[in-house]
């Protein structure tokens, strides 16, 4: 084994601080990814030569304070091995997925201050072994890394990073997450069978949402008599222009059946995604209207922008502007909501649940029965005289019953900062509370706290509240935004704002179900 030297410029000092880079322990793996996929790209006519049923494979494994990363790529020849090493060193060739040479020095250095690279490339006789100790090269000022050779089969390919004394040690949860992360980024390449990546030896895979097989929804609101079935899948392609350069972009767009929480896009480059991965979905407003909403819980897809769109250098997010950002997304809508296939559209209107003869006939009853309970309201109503306003307290008393939940939120509005609590009171005896009550606390000139209450063993609550999340939801969300109605009203001028919620409880006590 001999010793050799190469240069890790630009200054020792810069690495030492690669540890504090704005990186997720997927994005810093995915690193380390891209190389390997990118070495297999560039050399995929010699592996599939020396191997007729070549396959890429990368193996990822975290023990202790160790991460591993392996695979049976081309290996770093000795052509790219200098600049392999030297952090900022961009390759000749810039339009793969390695394009900034940054990608595992920038990694390596986040994960770990003390990490080793062995590499064997493919057709040369020799393997390489690079230790980079953070530490020392930072001390001693050492712009020059040694590295060892030693002989080796020319037709063996292999490139082993290891990574040692771990500032970020994916553990529990994280580890699940990096998984789901990594095979939601490379899924274009897993799902063609081009590369298998395992962690901790299990096989990484990408599974879609459900695609929503159903009619139009105007076919529905129109009572076509069996109305035709849509799978409600999309494909698009366009040409726009980016930072005055004319971009094209592909993709699909689809409606998940049913809806989840990880629906949104996922937005790829050079069949790498970048951003919308997993649990973080891309739902930009200008297509999704709120988050929360029916088009944010099922619409979902791909975007793909062309190989020569520019990105960060992190390899997570496009280089555009906000105008640029907007356009295209104004641009996309037009395209997904076009009239030949409204997608938008249908995630928002459809409602698989809604259009049965069951549902439309449970609907036809609840709306007879409540016209029944307006009526006994009118009669409260008219039997009640303007209700004198009493002084909102700065604090509620403390619910008696431990299964009391209590949920809090801070939110800024206007320059302050409010402090939302939502409480569930289970208390038994509610026969002398106010089903919606609230205080309001001014904690100091910018500080607001609102404690928003409501009496869950009152009648109204437990014959409505229902059991399904969201009709729960649907229920606590509106009393609370009766109550900030009132807040703000109040501080605006209205003085009788308080008279809706005052007026609501009186019907609550007065018309049944009521239960004490």
């Amino acid at each position: 084994m001999s010793n050799n030297t190469i240069n890790i410029r630009p200054g020792v000092g810069y690495l030492s601080i690669l540890s504090a880079i704005n990186y997720t322990p997927y994005h810093a793996t995915a690193e380390f990814v891209d190389n390997s996929i990118q070495s297999y790209i560039d050399n995929k006519t010699k592996l599939r030569k020396l191997h007729s049923n070549y396959k890429l494979k990368i193996d990822i494994y975290v023990s202790g304070a160790v991460i591993e990363i392996k695979d049976n790529a081309a290996g770093i020849n000795k052509e790219n091995y200098e600049r392999a090493f030297q952090a900022a060193m961009r390759p000749k060739k810039q339009t793969g997925l390695s394009e900034f040479g940054m990608g595992m020095k920038t990694a390596a250095c986040w994960f770990s201050n003390l990490w080793t690279v062995k590499s064997k490339a493919i057709g040369e006789d020799f393997a390489t072994e690079a230790k980079f100790d953070i530490e020392k090269i930072t001390k001693e000022k050492n712009d020059r890394l040694s590295y060892k050779t030693s002989k080796m089969n020319k037709n063996s390919h292999y490139t082993i990073v290891t990574l040692k004394d771990l500032n970020h040690n994916p553990r529990g949860k994280s580890v699940e997450r990096i998984k789901d992360h990594l095979a939601s980024m490379y899924r274009a390449f897993i799902n063609k069978g081009e590369i298998e990546i395992r962690y901790n030896g299990a096989l990484l895979r990408y599974k879609n949402l459900p695609v929503l097989k159903a009619p139009s929804y105007k076919d529905l609101d129109d009572d076509i008599i069996n109305p035709k079935k849509v799978t409600w899948f999309k494909k698009f392609d366009f040409d726009f222009s980016i930072n005055k350069s004319t971009r094209n972009i592909w993709g699909y767009a689809a409606i998940a059946d049913p809806g989840n929480k990880n629906a949104g896009f996922a937005v790829f480059r050079r069949n790498r995604l970048l951003f919308g991965s997993d649990d973080e979905p891309w739902r930009p407003l200008k297509l999704v209207r709120q988050e929360g909403s029916s088009i944010a819980r099922r619409l979902f897809g791909e975007i793909h922008f062309d190989d020569e769109m520019e990105v960060t250098h992190t390899k997570d997010n496009l280089n555009w502007s906000e105008d640029d950002k907007q356009a295209f997304l104004t641009k996309l809508k037009s395209v997904l909501d076009s009239d030949d296939m409204p997608i938008i559209r249908q995630a928002d209107r459809f409602r698989k649940e809604i259009h049965t003869p069951e549902i439309r006939s449970t609907y036809e009853k609840a709306g007879s029965s409540s016209m029944v309970q307006l009526s006994k309201a009118m009669s409260v109503l008219a039997d009640i005289e303007k209700i004198k306003p009493t002084e909102v307290k700065k604090e509620l008393p403390k619910p008696e019953s431990k299964p009391t939940k209590i949920k809090s939120k801070k939110v800024n509005f206007q320059g302050e900062s409010w402090t939302l609590d939502v409480i569930l009171n289970n208390d038994k005896n509610v026969s002398d509370k106010e089903w919606l009550d609230y205080s309001f606390d001014k904690k100091g000139k910018k500080e607001k706290k609102v404690q928003i209450q409501i009496m869950m063993n009152k009648g109204f609550s437990s014959q409505y509240f229902g059991s399904d999340e969201k009709e729960i939801e649907g229920m606590l969300s509106l009393l609370c935004y009766i109550v900030l109605a009132e807040i703000i009203g109040k501080q605006r001028g209205f003085k009788d704002s308080y008279m809706v919620r005052e007026y609501i409880n009186r019907i609550i006590d007065s018309v049944p179900p009521t239960i004490d």
